[in-house]
């Protein structure tokens, strides 16, 4: 019989419960090759779900067996996993709502991180690609500037490529993921290229309701002078999965306080349409959640 502990209870959207023994179990000897197929609940290619990046619609049951497999594989360090997580990202944004809500922005990035298969230009195609969501495309940029920090991305490949991301004008101004590009900038220290964001904020491609150039200073500034220092990164929820069920319960709690938030919202509310991985509308480039909305 399993206790009430065992049971974690997946944040996703048919409310299936799986057991907690089961998802750390999964960890110990490396994936189970079942386990890719438990995850996509269709047709597999090379072993890895095609149905999520194909266009196929999942049953509800099988949207929370992908939700839970990409944690674990994460977790496994499945580097199989990275290409067909990119292709994901290209999905309409309603999609990624639906199938990955919260984990867009809390856990996705160190999944990436994890399963990055040694190819870079992928992930920059995928940052560049303007029909990638810009909610997605900032987390992208993070993951990137955390693996050049790591070494595992050439550092001269990624400085080359933040500059032709921003010749390109591939998005439009003002739009989030332009954010993404300048905290790269920031978090790798990249001193060179400070003369192109401040360019930036002069012409109105990166806007002052998200950041300031003051506040990208201060954090060139800080990379800078702890060059080796992770926290930077930390503070950004960079890293990797390590054990996937405390991220899941988390998840979780994040999804409890989106009800309880919103069945105690008041009638007017100037902040109603902001989410809680929205940046800040006062303008302090962190995430709502971790800002005005926690004070």
């Amino acid at each position: 019989m399993r206790g009430p502990s065992d049971v974690v209870a997946l944040p996703y959207p048919c409310g299936v419960a799986f057991p907690n023994r089961s998802l750390s179990r999964r960890l110990r000897p490396g994936p189970d090759p079942r386990c890719y197929r438990r995850a996509g609940g269709l047709g597999c290619h090379r072993g890895l779900p095609t149905g999520e990046a194909s266009g196929a619609e999942l049953p509800a049951r099988h949207q929370n067996l992908l939700f839970w497999g990409v944690h674990v594989l994460g977790a496994a360090r499945e580097e199989r996993l990275f290409g067909p997580l990119l292709r994901l990202l290209g999905r309409p944004d309603e999609e990624l709502d639906v199938l990955l809500g919260e984990a867009l922005t809390e856990t996705l990035p160190k999944i990436l991180a994890g399963t990055l298969d040694g190819d870079a230009a992928s992930l920059h195609a995928a940052i560049a690609d303007p029909a990638i969501d810009e909610i997605a495309r900032m987390p992208l940029f993070g993951v990137l500037a955390f693996l050049t920090w790591e070494g595992r991305i050439d550092r001269a490949a990624t400085h080359d490529f933040l500059i032709r991301f921003d010749e390109s004008r591939t998005i439009r101004a003002g739009e989030a993921g332009g954010h993404g590009w300048e905290t790269a900038i920031a978090l790798l220290g990249f001193r060179d290229l400070a003369g192109r964001v401040k360019a930036a904020y002069a012409d109105a491609r990166l806007l002052g309701d998200l950041a300031d150039y003051d506040w990208f200073e201060e954090a060139l500034s800080q990379a800078e002078a702890a060059p080796h220092h992770p926290a930077r990164f930390e503070a950004e929820g960079l890293g990797y999965i390590e054990d996937p069920v405390p991220e899941l319960e988390a998840l979780l709690a994040l999804t409890e306080g989106d009800e309880e938030a919103s069945a105690e919202e008041p009638i007017r509310n100037p902040l109603r349409d902001v989410g809680r991985n929205d940046l800040c509308p006062c303008g302090s480039g962190k995430k709502f959640k971790k800002c005005c909305l926690a004070a």
